[in-house]
């Protein structure tokens, strides 16, 4: 056997919590609040129907902690010193592992093989390569930090394609550059490091802590029950729509009396795509005549009282 397997006993039967795998090569267990997965990327074989993924199905549907993080070696996404386009088990992990552990509702996922920092934005149902990442798959497309973008938020308990966070930690004792311009991710850094964790109940804090002491990235995700787990987004002050602008989806030309026009908000000025809410300033500058000016959703019936 690999040489790590003698130095280290691993829970094989459940004794930890999760359900017993009967192998070293992939475990589960509790600690606190927290059901941790641990996969093998680079022997077992990969399969959806294979043994591994099997087990991981029924062991993550049968968890009742508040958070799962999962951890195996060849991370989903990558432009590190390693290419998550290019290489079978990068690609297998994201294409079959990542589908179950959503769909189960997990929190964080822990990978390294490249030798960088990349951490990803709030995703779910990224599955295929880097070209095919859409606004829609980013949850939440800020920092994660509460005093910019604000914390990630998700529903209480495991609830499924509720978004998880994916970190390249593979830097704590070598960095190995790369192109590192993976569109999942928020940061990517050549920097060496060590990603520290801390949760609190429902609150998790992470930090990449350099090894000269500081820290060059953080994130927070907080599960919170208000709202039924809806995500508040803060965006910088930007004028969205201004029909004094040349013709354009967000420009001119003015609406003309008795007139209707669409404007997609969605990814514009920081506006997460997936937004269903969004709360903004009308200013109404040389009307032409008397009337009136109404705001309502796109798709809806023109409502009998006005907005403004």
């Amino acid at each position: 056997s690999l040489p790590y397997y003698q130095i280290f006993t691993l829970p094989t039967n459940g004794v930890a919590g999760g359900i017993a795998s009967g192998t070293e090569d992939y475990y589960s267990f509790d600690y606190a609040n927290i059901h941790f997965v641990c996969l093998d990327s680079h022997d077992t074989p990969r399969s959806p129907s294979g043994a591994m993924l099997t087990w991981l199905a029924s062991d993550i549907a049968a968890t009742s902690r508040e958070w799962v993080i999962a951890f195996w070696h060849h991370p989903p996404y990558s432009k590190g010193s390693h290419d998550s386009d290019a290489e079978a088990q990068l690609a297998e992990m994201r294409g079959n592992a990542l589908p179950i552990l959503e769909a189960a509702g997990v929190d964080l996922v822990l990978t390294g093989h490249s030798h960088s920092y990349e951490r990803s934005f709030l995703l779910d149902g990224y599955y295929g390569v880097s070209s095919t990442l859409t606004p829609g798959m980013k949850k939440d497309p800020g920092s994660g930090r509460e005093n910019e973008t604000g914390a990630y938020r998700k529903k209480p308990g495991t609830e499924p394609r509720d978004g998880a966070v994916y970190v390249v930690a593979g830097s704590s004792g070598q960095i190995s550059g790369g192109p590192l311009n993976h569109p999942a991710m928020f940061l990517s850094l050549n920097s060496l490091g060590s990603l520290v964790l801390d949760v609190n109940g429902s609150r998790l804090d992470a930090k990449f802590l350099r090894s000269n002491g500081q820290i060059e990235d953080s994130f927070t995700i907080v599960k919170h029950a208000g709202a039924a787990g809806a995500r508040f987004h803060t965006v910088a002050p930007c004028r969205v729509v201004d029909t004094r602008d040349p013709a354009g989806p967000w420009g001119g030309p003015a609406l003309p009396a008795g007139s209707e026009r669409t404007f997609l908000l969605g990814g514009r000025c920081g506006i997460p795509a997936s937004a269903i809410t969004v709360a903004l300033n009308a200013t109404i500058t040389a009307p032409s005549s008397a009337g009136h000016f109404t705001l309502f959703p796109g798709g809806s019936a023109l409502p009998q009282t006005s907005s403004v």
